[in-house]
């Protein structure tokens, strides 16, 4: 009775927090200038196309619940929590740069080098290569040199341009249109890689559906199932892992393991018993150290708070793995 109250009320968390990333009230969109779609520009240039785009969603999404992070692909840095919450959603936005026309004008005693660029904005789910929305756009640049009609151009890019918003607008309402005709096909979807213990990729497909559509309770309650086998497939990992430091005599890294294990999950009572084990072994200060590391120790609004964060870091690896492999093949 008391596993099934604490269950409960740990969802209600859980959930509770999840709502304050969902769509419904913001979302993170990633940005990311892929080298091989934009060969006009040099590295710098690529940085102040990232820059400009994340400041133009940023500001023109507010009124929208948008907004935007960098996502540096050749960094292997997955702390960045901004990171984590837009590769969980899996909503990247990867704008395209070609100049289709360049030349030289005299301007009285000097040459002026001109460029016309066009410019694609692609607002895409990485899961699956769905194009939510695309805008194109023309800007001029001019400059002594090529490199500085370049930077002219991006100055030229103005954040408060009227068009950024209704773009936006569109998007947000084409996702939720794309969850709504696909619910229960990703719903499905998520149930079979459940079923194959896949159940990280299962909460992949599960984590970005947004509160406004129909079928979000139930997918909630798909989501709570799913996460509730999840932890308990981990913790048996853990479990054996804790074990083998125990039978080497590494008792703080056994306790290190252990203080990953979940309150709610199946092997939680075998995993106090191992702790009761290892703490007749090592030194009490160590071992009030560690107890306020463990789980089993915490408070529910912490542990929902953790919960979050760690379902969050692992949809975020997963997706990040898919994004890498995808623009790696661009390339």
């Amino acid at each position: 009775m008391r596993l099934l109250i604490t269950f409960a009320l740990v969802l209600v968390l859980v959930l509770s927090l999840q709502a304050q990333s969902d769509p419904a009230t913001l979302l993170t969109i990633g940005v990311y200038a892929n080298p091989a779609s934009s060969k006009d520009l040099s590295a710098d240039h690529l940085k102040k196309l990232e820059t400009k785009i994340i400041s133009i969603i940023s500001n023109q999404g507010v009124t929208h619940n948008i907004t935007a992070a960098l996502i540096n692909i050749e960094s292997d840095d997955s702390a960045n929590s901004r990171l984590l919450a837009t590769m969980s959603k899996g909503i990247v936005c990867v704008p395209k740069f070609e100049i289709y026309d360049d030349r030289v004008v005299e301007a009285g005693l000097k040459n002026v080098f001109i460029v016309d660029i066009s410019l694609t904005m692609s607002i895409q789910y990485i899961y699956e290569d769905i194009i939510f929305s695309n805008l194109q756009k023309t800007i001029q640049g001019s400059g002594r040199n090529r490199e500085q009609a370049i930077n002219n151009v991006m100055r030229n890019l103005r954040i408060n341009d009227p068009v950024w918003s209704q773009f936006l607008a569109s998007t947000r309402e084409k996702i939720v249109n794309y969850y709504e005709q696909s619910c229960s096909s990703l719903a499905e979807q998520a149930r079979q890689l459940d079923q194959l213990d896949l159940t990280v990729e299962a909460l992949s497909i599960l984590w970005p559906i947004p509160k406004e559509v129909d079928c979000y309770e139930e997918i909630k309650e798909l989501t709570i199932q799913v996460y509730k086998r999840h932890i308990n497939r981990q913790c048996a990992i853990t479990i054996q892992k804790a074990k083998a430091f125990l039978a080497a005599n590494r008792y703080d890294d056994g306790l290190s393991a252990l203080s990953k294990i979940d309150p709610i999950s199946s092997c939680a009572e075998e995993a106090e018993i191992l702790i009761d084990t290892i703490a007749q072994e090592i030194d009490l200060n160590i071992q009030t150290n560690r107890n306020s590391e463990l789980m089993l120790r915490m408070e529910e609004t912490k542990l929902a708070e953790i919960r979050l964060q760690q379902m969050e870091a692992e949809i975020a690896k997963y997706r990040e793995s898919v994004f890498r492999k995808k623009t790696s093949m661009s390339h």
